[in-house]
């Protein structure tokens, strides 16, 4: 390939982290430049590779790049936790004319009921993995900053009920710390929470506690897995698409409801029975050595296949190399 490939990313942090995963793969196959914040368009010529959500910052960096660059091919890797708000649609129109790729099977539905066709779906990937735990640990662990859909009325009730409180990486925002053992509130300072401050806390837990209801992906329930960490988790789509069958599932209700974030996205949310994570939390903690061990192993296993040497070498084919 003799023209070089650019990535851009919205400025999201899991949006940010992909992109930099994202470019350590391709960097070693073809001519790669990673444009994180901001960029002079004019030095851009190629490809564009930009990692996104469909929202304003996504039309400021293909419009700027429209106008100034030298980019021939765009290729959006894009994820929604739902659908594009109707009021929104008529802005984002020029995806069309382009290549999409999704992380998961539910996000490709999505966009594709709004009429807009996916090329491929290529998940998101992970790079460290640790060593199988031989012990129970007996705790709980979760990392989300604060958005609704990340701390549900019915998972704050599952937790209260089965009185635990988990480990928490989250932003100073949250109004929920009171329900955990919070280990940081500077989830999104790269220079406190650091990849190995957060894989010290995956090996630290004995399993990843997922309260959110809603997903385009959901990429740290398979980090936890690739360090040894089994996972509860609610039955929604994207989970149960790339999460093995030996996770602590909780069974939805039925009910789903619709949040507008923004003017942007329309946020859809799974109920899920705070009974049943009850039940799935109790089971957990209380599973001997022994069988937490086999867990263990058969998590890093699973999550292997997930290797961002492995998944991301798939956009290879996409950009014709």
């Amino acid at each position: 390939m003799d023209t070089p490939v650019n990535i851009f990313s919205c400025s999201a942090f899991s949006m940010v982290k992909v992109s930099k995963d994202v470019f350590e793969v391709l960097s070693k196959h073809v001519d790669t430049k990673l444009r994180l914040g901001y960029f002079r368009p004019s030095e851009c010529s190629g490809t564009a590779i930009i990692i996104c959500n469909p929202c304003r910052q996504m039309i400021y960096i293909y419009n700027a790049l429209k106008k100034l660059s030298r980019i021939k091919n765009y290729i959006f890797y894009i994820t929604v936790e739902g659908y594009i708000q109707k009021g929104f649609l008529p802005q984002v129109q020029f995806l069309k004319e382009h290549t999409l790729v999704t992380p998961s099977h539910y996000v490709k539905m999505r966009l594709e009921e709004q009429d807009f066709h996916v090329e491929d779906v290529i998940p998101h990937g992970v790079k460290h993995f640790g060593e199988p735990k031989h012990s129970n640990p007996k705790t709980l662990g979760y990392i989300a900053g604060y958005l609704q859909r990340k701390y549900p009325k019915y998972g704050i009730k599952a937790i209260v009920k089965a009185n635990v409180k988990p480990y928490l990486i989250t932003t100073r925002n949250n109004p929920f710390i009171r329900y955990f053992n919070v280990i940081s509130l500077d989830e999104y300072n790269d220079s406190k929470v650091t990849d190995d401050f957060i894989n010290a806390f995956y090996r630290l837990i004995g399993f990843y506690l997922n309260l959110s209801d809603s997903e385009g992906f959901g990429i740290t329930p398979l980090e936890a897995l690739a360090f040894g960490t089994p996972v509860i988790a609610p039955e929604i789509p994207p989970l149960v698409e790339h999460l093995p069958d030996f996770t602590f599932w909780v069974q939805l209700t039925g009910n789903k409801w619709y949040e507008k974030f923004g003017m942007d996205i329309l946020i859809e949310h799974y109920e899920y029975d705070s009974s049943d994570m009850v039940d799935k939390i109790l089971e957990a903690l209380q599973l001997k050595d022994s069988e937490y061990y086999e867990l263990s192993k058969k998590s890093i296993e699973f999550a292997k296949k997930y290797d961002i040497h492995k998944v991301y070498t798939r956009f290879l084919k996409i950009l014709g190399v």
